[in-house]
C-alpha cells in the first residue's frame, strides 16, 4: 500500500505528441537523460500526483473523464512503477531523485546503447 501523497517530480519535462494511436505523452528526465511514454490516461494520472491529492480523488477523476472502472490496486501498481522509474519524489526531500552519474555505454553485452550527445542541446543552440 502507497503511503502519503505521491507527487511527480518537478524537473521532468513532459511533451505532448500525436500519433496514428492518438494522443501521447513522452516524459524525459533531465537528471538521467531517460524517457519514458505515457498514455493519455497515465499522463492524467501522473499529471495529478502534486503531493496533495487524495488517491482515491485521483482514482474517481480517472473514472469520470475516461468512463473506465478504474480500481485502486490499478492505481498503487502505476504509483509503485513511477516510483520504481524515480520519477516521483522521495519523502523528506525537496528534490526528490538523485541520479548516478550517466553512463556512456548503457545495455547488455548482446545489446549495447552508446549516449553520443544530447540533441536538446543542439537544437537550443539552433533555436537562439
Amino acid at each position: 500500500m502507497i503511503s502519503g501523497k505521491p507527487k511527480l517530480r518537478g524537473d521532468l519535462l513532459i511533451s505532448q505528441q500525436e500519433t496514428k494511436e492518438g494522443t501521447g505523452f513522452v516524459v524525459k528526465d533531465p537528471a538521467t537523460g531517460r524517457f519514458f511514454r505515457l498514455k493519455e490516461v497515465e499522463h492524467f494520472i501522473a499529471r495529478n500526483l502534486n503531493g496533495s491529492t487524495p488517491l482515491d480523488v485521483i482514482r474517481e477523476s480517472v473514472e469520470e473523464k475516461f468512463a473506465v472502472t478504474f480500481t485502486a490496486e490499478t492505481l498503487e501498481q502505476f504509483i509503485q512503477n513511477l516510483g520504481r522509474l524515480g520519477l516521483l519524489e522521495k519523502e523528506g526531500r525537496e528534490s526528490g531523485f538523485v541520479a548516478d552519474r550517466p553512463r556512456t555505454v548503457r545495455g547488455s553485452l548482446l545489446y549495447l546503447r552508446l549516449k553520443a550527445f544530447d540533441p536538446d542541446r543542439l537544437f537550443n543552440r539552433l533555436v537562439s
